[in-house]
């Protein structure tokens, strides 16, 4: 559920960016969203477990962080881009009562997979 919501989050945060982005004609706005980063926890004194629950989450943000570098270089501004419909992206739906549902070229319904705490793994089915 960690990394679900994390993910969600990211969406949510990105998809504000490019917006806000694209009204101001601002790129600097999606460079500041980039430097959100979680690998400061990771240096503490941590419990196993802990530990490779935020290793887990600290992949899925280093390629989230890569993401938003490609975008950048892209000159992405815009929602409606090809750069970030390309993405695997999490939403929460509050109006349908869906809940948690990805979408990247097509729509898929978060089915609570069981990701691990190790590699880094998405399964969706098919709504």
């Amino acid at each position: 559920m960690l990394i679900t919501t994390s993910q969600i989050q990211w969406t949510t945060d990105v998809t504000r960016s490019l917006v806000t982005a694209k009204e101001r004609q601002d790129k600097k706005i999606l460079k500041i969203m980039k430097k959100k980063q979680y690998s400061e926890a990771i240096r503490g004194n941590l419990a196993k477990t802990m530990r490779l629950k935020l290793v887990a989450l600290i992949t899925v943000e280093v390629h989230a962080r890569d993401v938003i570098d490609k975008m950048l270089k892209s000159g992405c501004m815009d929602v409606a881009s090809f750069e970030w419909l390309s993405q695997l992206r999490l939403y929460w739906d509050k109006v349908g009562h869906l809940g948690c549902f990805c979408k990247g070229c097509i729509g898929f319904r978060y089915g609570y997979e069981y990701l691990g705490n190790s590699d880094f793994l998405i399964c969706c089915n098919l709504l």
